[in-house]
């Protein structure tokens, strides 16, 4: 299992939306699902100032953040976390990538990898695997609207987590949202991740339930929905 966490830092949107899919999303609302999902292949977990369960749908938060985490802020973490105990983490600057491009200039950029981090967060008051069952047991939205129309979602399952509940109704763009209330281990992962700074309280979090690998998954994309990043995977290599 991937149990990494991983905290991005972008002042500016790194990159647009790719519209691109795997599996297109955009087929009639038809098909029978099976929307209770006690086992998953791979689940993202993404927190951050907004949330949304499909591009275009409502958007949950206080509106876009002004910047996300600095990679000066990022070093802070890094070095809070290593210090605390014996965890591995790892500082990928993005702008090496691009700094024999003389032509581009690029705001600084990073990507903050904390090694096991799950069990960084959790300390011993919950498993991976209470997690797993906490988030593979809810009744995942299979459905989305898109185009002005109800559509079967194909490349991934959504749900988005917030302080309040709500259920989904598809025709006017709302998915639905679980309370932080019913689920105690991903409370709890929420309650640590404030402790890295003012930017990481009280965030808003969507899941991607990916529930075969080898159907599921969408193209690279920049999150033009968010500024501040914090998010884990459990489950298989997608």
């Amino acid at each position: 299992d991937s149990l990494d966490l991983r905290l991005v830092m972008s002042e500016k949107t790194l990159g647009k939306r790719d519209v691109s899919t795997r599996i297109t999303e955009d087929v009639e609302a038809s098909v029978p699902v099976v929307p209770r999902l006690g086992m998953f292949k791979t689940m993202t977990i993404t927190f951050g100032d907004q949330a949304e369960n499909h591009v275009g749908m409502q958007k949950l938060g206080n509106g876009l953040a002004k910047e996300g985490f600095t990679v000066e802020e990022l070093e802070l973490i890094k070095q809070d976390v290593e210090g605390k105990a014996d965890w591995k983490c790892e500082l990928v600057h993005l702008n090496d990538a691009i700094k024999d491009l003389k032509d581009i200039q690029a705001d600084p950029a990073a990507v903050l990898i904390i090694r096991n981090g799950l069990q960084y967060l959790a300390d011993n008051k919950f498993t991976n695997e209470e997690l797993s069952t906490e988030l593979g047991s809810l009744e995942w939205d299979t459905k989305a609207k898109m185009y002005g129309r109800i559509v079967n979602k194909n490349a991934r399952y959504n749900l988005c987590f917030a302080e309040f509940e709500q259920a989904a109704d598809y025709e006017n763009g709302k998915g639905t949202v679980v309370s932080y209330e019913k689920l105690p281990c991903l409370s709890r992962i929420r309650e640590e991740i404030g402790k890295f700074g003012e930017k990481s309280e009280s965030l808003f979090a969507e899941g991607n339930l990916y529930y075969n690998t080898s159907k599921c998954g969408i193209g690279y994309h920049g999150d033009s929905e968010r500024k501040i990043v914090v998010a884990f995977r459990l489950g298989a290599t997608l």
